[in-house]
């Protein structure tokens, strides 16, 4: 059996929504969103008046960081332990790590970190600092749909709740995530095998289409004799 040591690399899922609550439906989410993606950037926001004593681009040091948290401008104090947690996770980011995010068109993002965590602060859109702290990436690879990812990444993607950022602990997607860029990379570092279909995982591997179809077609074999047909949306 193949042996893949995961300890290597990281990966991390990104919600890049830097805008406060009452704006995270406006129509200036996704051209910033886009922006970022063209300009090979993801950060994270809770930004401030541009901190002079902390230099563009300079990586997280408990120096600069303790600046920023000085300065650091929060609307409600229940997020004070969330912007921290988030630096913290940022300053933990190691080059070639893995981030994978969604944006608002529902297209995902995937791409290998190049270099540390730095400060962004003076990257601005249409006027508006929005990030702190963030990252350069290599090169982002673009799946404009769900059926181009695995089931397990899509369903993580699904919860309610997101955070700024999200280390992947769970090593089943994390294999997903690092086959899934070595795919659209045409890279082969720990060429991860293709995962096989059988009866014990097939939930979790097939999309919900997929799952319906294949629902469809066992009703269809089982009581086709008996004049019932089930036509499933696709």
């Amino acid at each position: 059996m193949k042996q893949i040591n995961l300890n290597k690399i990281n990966c991390w899922i990104i919600n890049l929504m830097p805008f406060p609550k009452d704006e995270r439906y406006s129509s200036e989410v996704l051209p910033f969103q886009q922006e970022c993606i063209k300009n090979n950037i993801f950060g994270m926001g809770w930004a401030t008046k541009i901190i002079d004593e902390i230099a563009d681009n300079e990586e997280i040091t408990e120096e600069n960081k303790a600046k920023y948290e000085s300065m650091v401008e929060i609307d409600r104090p229940q997020y004070k332990e969330s912007y921290k947690s988030a630096l913290k996770m940022y300053q933990n980011i190691a080059d070639g790590d893995l981030v994978i995010m969604r944006l608002k068109n529902s297209h995902f993002y995937l791409g290998r970190v190049d270099g540390k965590a730095k400060y962004i602060q003076r990257f601005s859109v249409n006027g508006a600092n929005r990030l702190s702290w963030g990252c350069n990436v290599k090169e982002w690879f673009e799946f404009e749909n769900e059926e181009e990812l695995p089931s397990d990444i899509i369903g993580r993607f699904s919860q309610r709740y997101h955070s700024t950022i999200q280390r992947v602990a769970n090593n089943k997607l994390k294999i997903m995530i690092i086959a899934s860029y070595e795919r659209a990379s045409k890279t082969t570092e720990f060429n991860i095998p293709k995962p096989l279909l059988n009866q014990d995982n097939f939930v979790t591997s097939l999309n919900y289409m997929e799952l319906e179809d294949l629902v469809s077609q066992f009703i269809y074999e089982r009581h086709y004799k008996e004049g019932y047909i089930l036509l499933p949306s696709s």
